[in-house]
């Protein structure tokens, strides 16, 4: 077997096994009553459509994609630091615009299970930080395609592992 393969084997044969291991309830967009939520969504779901339609890179989702990015050339991409930059980009200036806030947040950091996606919530006097201790009672929406490659709505306290 050659030195190539046997990185890819050695890479993707463990984010195939932990491919199924988490399953965090996401959120139908469309029973999120809030006003402006559904523009954000908009800027969100087309964000993911772009990324997967593009000519010039690759992407992936998931563990397997994550390993797939580690051993392919740099056109392929998927890492959740990668989706947060892109659907931060794309939401952030609908959020403003509809009175809404949108932050790069991360879980597990420097730890093997880091974790980044994207908060939204109506503006307000909250800090970010709060949404970490009181997760149950803000309403926040974590934006995460990074599990499926599809525009993921989850509670801040289901995408922190808190509740499933």
């Amino acid at each position: 077997m050659s030195g190539r393969l046997r990185s890819i084997i050695e890479v993707l044969l463990p984010a195939i096994m932990l491919g199924g291991c988490a399953s965090y309830e996401r959120l139908d967009p469309a029973s999120i009553d809030s006003p402006g939520f559904a523009e954000i969504y908009g800027a969100y779901q087309q964000s993911v459509t772009s990324c997967l339609a593009s000519e010039d890179e690759v992407w992936h989702a998931g563990w397997f994609g994550n390993g797939l990015v580690y051993v392919l050339d740099d056109s392929h991409k998927g890492l959740c630091y990668q989706w947060q930059d892109v659907v931060l980009e794309a939401v952030l200036p609908v959020a403003q615009a509809e009175g809404w806030q949108a932050i790069a947040i991360n879980k597990e950091y420097d730890k093997m299970g880091e974790h980044h996606a994207v908060l939204v919530y109506e503006k307000d006097e909250t800090k970010p930080s709060d949404f970490y201790r009181d997760a149950y009672t803000r309403p926040a929406y974590v934006l995460d395609p990074w599990r499926r490659g599809k525009a993921d709505v989850y509670t801040m306290a289901v995408w922190m592992g808190d509740r499933e």
